[in-house]
């Protein structure tokens, strides 16, 4: 049975990342891929705005539209001397711009320029008389300060109104920005679907206070989750590599990637991971949960202003809220087990024993049984240490999707942020749609057939159920992948669950 929810025509799509292609020293291959998401993301919105339909489409991007976190993309001395009266740090300098307002103002700058045409069609898109919602992620929680999100209004409002000059006026500019919305925790349409992002559920990217999300009151600066407080020593180096869901990756899938490598590579990589890992180590523990405490009263006043906006109680509010994970950089433990710290540590004490054991063994047979038992014994402890971890993300958001469904008593809730795409059906027959992420760096070049993939919510034209669709790039059009209350597509199942599964 196909379930119908909502009586609007819901568009949502996750994971855009523009920006973690903008890398100092990227090579020429990003371009190609730039060039590439562009036209491809071009295709779609102009299939939105050309396709039949009863009313006007809400466009929701639900979180990382932007990718200010890997943007390693830095000024001239002279440029960064010209626009904010000061020089680069030294810290900028190796890693790229920090993530206070006026630097993220122009990271945004460059995003725009070098993503125009996704631009245009957006704007055209809300110039049609459509609506689009942006959903604040974990990579672009930046859009916390005024100046970004006045910045991209008026960029869209700029782009369209350069191309149809005709109706430039006070009010169609009004009337435009009324269409623009924008929400740092999430949204909830008139048909009562629920959509976030997702993050919130996940301890390696959450954030204790949601919307005051500071590292300190005294600092107007946005802070990182743990997972991405070591981007920045990466993104130079590991090129047109995406940093997804790394951490979620085996220690097996870094000692193969390190084996492709040459050993200079190597040297720099494991140089860098030294870096991050100490500075990451430093700031472990409750002495940052303590300071964010003073963050706390303006988290609270702005959670009324949203409970407020979507007419929710008090105590639906306060549930939500105290459904996110605590982050895991308030727990040294969960720290080291991230970046390895343990496993690393592990593999220090087995090359010195192993060397102690050749220097004072002189017997084979006690030295080659010495080394059997050490190696076998350091397995068993890598194995047991890889029981303590715990990253499945997809386990994570399903458990917060369960959770909104029953607080909100919402029929579909639609979380992106896993890259994962699925469908679950909930208790009380309510839906968990991830859809996924929109961008697959391998459809788009052409390495993969199956990928880009999005939700659709409400009425179609053409009889189209509500549920999970993919855009197929070559062909220029969706394909509807999984409805919401049936079965996945025969001819998409195995790529579905390769896609949630990897």
């Amino acid at each position: 049975m196909v379930v119908a929810v909502a009586p609007e025509q819901i568009v949502v799509v996750s994971d855009i990342h523009l920006g973690e292609d903008l890398i100092q020293k990227g090579p020429p291959s990003l371009q190609h891929y730039i060039n590439r998401l562009n036209e491809q993301f071009v295709a779609f919105v102009d299939w939105l705005r050309e396709r039949p339909k009863s009313g006007p489409i809400d466009l929701v991007i639900n979180g990382d539209m932007f990718d200010f976190v890997k943007i390693s993309l830095r000024p001239d001395p002279r440029e960064a001397y010209m626009r904010w009266q000061q020089g680069l740090s030294a810290t900028e300098k190796r890693h790229g711009l920090d993530n206070s307002p006026e630097r993220v103002e122009w990271k945004l700058e460059r995003i725009l320029e070098s993503h125009r045409p996704a631009f245009i069609s957006l704007a055209e898109l809300v110039g049609d008389g459509n609506r689009l919602h942006i959903v604040a992620g974990n990579h672009d929680r930046e859009f916390y300060y005024p100046e970004i999100v006045t910045h991209l209004r008026r960029a869209l409002s700029d782009l369209y109104f350069s191309r149809h000059r005709v109706q430039d006026t006070a009010a169609a500019r009004a009337a435009f920005s009324a269409r623009l919305d924008f929400s740092m925790w999430f949204h909830v349409t008139q048909g009562g679907v629920y959509i976030e992002h997702g993050h919130q559920y996940d301890p390696y990217c959450s954030f204790e206070y949601l919307l005051a999300p500071r590292k300190r009151p005294e600092e107007m600066k946005v802070a990182l989750p743990l997972t991405h407080k070591a981007i920045p020593y990466f993104a130079d180096l590991m090129g047109d590599m995406s940093t997804h869901n790394l951490d979620t990756r085996g220690l097996g899938y870094y000692f193969r990637m390190l084996f492709r490598m040459g050993p200079k590579r190597v040297g720099v990589l494991l140089w860098a991971y030294v870096r991050a890992v100490a500075s990451i180590l430093r700031e472990a523990g409750g002495k940052g949960r303590e300071a964010r405490r003073a963050l706390e009263s303006e988290h609270l006043t702005e959670r009324s202003e949203v409970a407020t906006k979507y007419a929710l109680s008090e105590p639906q509010i306060h549930a939500l809220d105290a459904l996110h994970a605590t982050p895991a950089e308030f727990s040294l433990m969960k720290m080291i087990q991230c970046f390895y710290v343990d496993r690393f540590a592990l593999a220090f004490v087995v090359l010195v024993g192993l060397a102690l054991q050749t220097w004072l063994l002189d017997d084979r047979l006690w030295r080659f049984s010495a080394f059997a038992v050490t190696i076998v014994a350091a397995a068993l402890v890598s194995e047991w240490l890889g029981t303590k971890r715990r990253f499945d993300t997809r386990q994570f958001l399903r458990e917060g999707a369960a959770g909104v469904a029953r607080t909100l008593r919402s029929r579909v809730v639609i979380f992106g942020h896993s890259h994962k795409p699925e469908v679950v059906a909930l208790d009380g027959g309510a839906h968990y749609i991830n859809i996924g992420s929109w961008i697959s760096r391998a459809a788009l070049l052409g390495e993969s057939a199956w990928g880009m993939t999005f939700a659709w919510i409400g009425p179609q034209s053409g009889g189209g159920a509500s549920g999970l669709y993919r855009w197929v790039g070559t062909k220029r059009e969706a394909k509807l992948v999984h409805p919401l209350g049936g079965e996945p597509a025969a001819d998409e199942a195995p790529e579905l669950a390769a896609a949630s599964a990897s």
